[in-house]
């Protein structure tokens, strides 16, 4: 499958399924070991979701799926209080 057209997907309890592209999520993974640590709102400031992704989005539900993801992907990254992701060091 190309870069381009992987997708991750989360079923919430409500039966409601977000899938978030791999084009998506790499650059926000990416911009969290740049930071450390990403308070969960981090996205819904319009201006960060459009310098790192290109639109806004994910400045509601879909970013949470997407801040669902990135700990699932990587065992350094922890999610701490209020749904803060925190990068833990190597």
């Amino acid at each position: 499958m190309p870069f381009a057209a992987k997708k991750y997907s989360v079923r919430y309890e409500s039966g409601r399924l977000y899938s978030i592209p791999l084009h998506d999520l790499y650059p926000v993974y990416v911009e969290l070991y740049r930071l450390g640590s990403m308070p969960r709102n981090y996205l819904r400031n319009a201006s960060n979701g459009e310098r790192l992704v290109g639109h806004t989005r994910y400045t509601h539900a879909p970013g949470a799926t997407l801040f669902a993801i990135l700990p699932e992907l990587d065992d350094r990254i922890q999610v701490g209080e209020g749904g803060r992701l925190t990068v833990s060091p190597a």
